[in-house]
């Protein structure tokens, strides 16, 4: 990455990096290069599809341990790829046992498991290749994270992907 010295005059009529150029001279202010534009094609909508129903079978899977009310909140996560749909779920008072009872539902259906703890909170990561599952077990909640793979989507498509997922969730999958 090649870096360049900032133009004493931009830096001067900046409004951010004039202060902080007055009130630390000593630093030296580096511009970095524009990202290049990323020139990878979408992915194609009905692989974006097929992920939101693979995850709402999966979370279908997990539906003897859970509660089905309220169903689980669904979002777009950045990835270093692009972004991926998850279904988050935070259960109050479940404790380790809502992970052991996971990882054994998991488990039976194939999904290779990493359970453990981090600074003495049990935690359960598991994948079946495709999907990843992490969970959290803390004094307050036991979360859930289901994540299917990173894509690329116009704005309108991710739109209509999460409220499918959304439709499929609160249907029942849950």
């Amino acid at each position: 990455m090649d870096l360049h010295r900032a133009d004493d005059d931009v830096v001067a009529d900046d409004p951010f990096w004039s202060v902080v150029r007055r009130r630390h001279p000593d630093l030296t202010v580096v511009l970095l290069p524009e990202e290049p534009p990323d020139d990878r094609p979408p992915t194609p909508p009905d692989e974006a599809r097929a992920h939101a129903t693979r995850l709402a079978q999966a979370w279908a899977v997990l539906a003897p341990v859970l509660s089905a009310v309220p169903p689980p909140s669904v979002r777009w996560a950045v990835r270093d790829d692009g972004e991926a749909l998850v279904l988050d779920k935070a259960l109050p008072g479940a404790g380790p046992e809502l992970l052991a009872a996971t990882a054994l539902l998991l488990g039976e259906a194939g999904w290779r498991l990493r359970p453990g703890s981090r600074g003495g909170a049990p935690r359960l990561d598991a994948t079946d290749g495709h999907l990843e599952l992490t969970g959290r077990s803390g004094a307050a909640a036991t979360t859930l994270s289901l994540a299917a793979p990173a894509v690329r989507l116009p704005d309108d498509v991710r739109r209509e992907v999460r409220d499918g997922l959304v439709a499929l969730v609160a249907g029942g999958a849950s």
